[in-house]
């Protein structure tokens, strides 16, 4: 794309974009719409692909004038670019949910401030932590001290150790008090949430 540099409005013949110094304005003529002006300061709907051929036209004519920069949000293969007035915030962009993960968009390994001034051109990387799960075990008075006390999604698969208790034998580990579903004795790869366990016990009776 071609600009052309002028100090007033200027008449541009159909698909033309010119550039108006006097009051930094991008003006368009497309066949659809007519004249179209865009303010340089309020340049966040034009088109990343303008932007950054005027941004190369503006530096190469006037070394000082640097209106805004280029912020890349990159998650996986898929990029999603915004232009930013420069000195202003820019804004966070959804990222794609995973189970098991919390998610943030990051800069140079450490998760971005929206906050900040943006004063040069960013590149945000969407970064996926594992979430770190609880497993509360409700002993009834046994003893055990090998099993996990939490986990994640990528934990390999956790065998639950059976406890003690002198003058018991254990009955398997429960997901609930009145140990009404099937014993549980292992937690799979890739499972997620908090787990409560209690443990069930047959008094042995002496005969």
């Amino acid at each position: 794309m071609k600009f052309i540099l002028r100090k007033d409005i200027p008449t541009l013949a159909k698909g033309e974009t010119g550039i108006c110094i006097d009051s930094f304005s991008i003006i368009t003529h497309t066949h659809f719409e007519g004249m179209r002006e865009q303010s340089l300061k309020d340049i966040k709907s034009v088109p990343v692909g303008i932007l950054e051929e005027l941004r190369n036209f503006l530096n190469e004519t006037y070394a000082d004038i640097k209106q805004y920069f280029i912020v890349r949000f990159i998650s996986g293969i898929s990029t999603t670019s915004v232009g930013v007035p420069k000195n202003t915030k820019v804004a966070t962009i959804s990222i794609a949910s995973q189970v098991g993960y919390t998610s943030a968009w990051q800069l140079d390994g450490a998760n971005y401030d929206f906050d900040t001034l943006v004063t040069s051109d960013l590149s945000l990387i969407a970064a996926y932590t594992p979430i770190d799960y609880t497993i509360t075990y409700n002993l009834n008075g046994g003893v055990e001290e090998t099993n996990p006390a939490s986990y994640n999604i990528l934990t390999p698969t956790i065998i639950f150790e059976s406890p003690t208790q002198e003058g018991y034998t254990f009955d398997g580990w429960f997901g609930d008090a009145e140990f009404t579903d099937d014993a549980i004795t292992e937690l799979p790869l890739g499972s997620t949430g908090n787990v409560e366990l209690w443990a069930k016990w047959t008094e042995v009776v002496e005969g």
